[in-house]
C-alpha cells in the first residue's frame, strides 16, 4: 500500500466516473490538501451551474443548487481522502520549487506538501508536473501506482 498525494484532476476525473482509478483510492493511502480540494469544488461549481464564480455569488438561487453538489463532494473528500495541512513550512517549501521548477503556486503547494508529508508519490494528469524528474517524490500518472 503506498502514501500517494492526488491532485485536483485525478479526483475531478474519478468524479467524472473514470471507475479505473478507483483500486487508487480503495488500495493506498490517498492525501489531498486545501489547493487540492479548491480546485476541485471551483470546477464543480464551474460544471453545475455554467457560471463563474463571481456571477455564482449573485445567484442565491444557482449558489444553493451548486452548495448541494459541493456537499456531495466534501463527503467523497472525507470519505477518500485524508487532508495535509498546509503550514509555513509548506509555504516556504513551495516559495522554493516555483523558483526552482518555474512551477505555478499552485502546483507548488501540492507537490511541497507531498514532500514535507514524505509521501511514496504524487499522481497526476499535469504536464508541468510530470516533467519533474529530479523531484524529491516521484511524480507520475495514477495508472503507474495501479499497475
Amino acid at each position: 500500500m503506498a502514501s500517494v498525494m492526488v491532485d485536483s484532476n485525478v479526483v475531478l476525473r474519478l468524479i467524472a466516473g473514470e471507475e479505473r482509478l478507483a483500486p487508487l483510492f480503495s488500495d493506498h493511502m490517498t492525501y489531498y490538501n486545501a489547493i487540492v480540494f479548491s480546485e476541485v469544488a471551483y470546477h464543480v461549481i464551474l460544471g453545475e451551474t455554467g457560471l463563474r464564480v463571481y456571477d455564482l455569488k449573485k445567484s442565491p438561487e444557482e449558489m444553493e443548487r451548486a452548495r448541494k453538489t459541493l456537499e456531495k463532494i466534501r463527503q467523497l473528500f472525507e470519505s477518500i481522502l485524508t487532508p495535509l495541512p498546509i503550514t509555513e513550512r509548506t509555504e516556504t517549501r513551495a516559495w522554493g520549487l516555483m523558483v526552482e521548477y518555474h512551477l505555478l503556486p499552485n502546483d507548488a503547494m501540492i507537490l511541497a506538501s507531498a514532500e514535507l508529508a514524505r509521501l511514496d508519490y504524487l499522481a497526476t494528469y499535469d504536464r508541468d508536473l510530470l516533467r519533474l524528474k529530479e523531484a524529491r517524490v516521484p511524480i507520475v500518472e495514477p495508472e503507474e501506482i495501479l499497475e
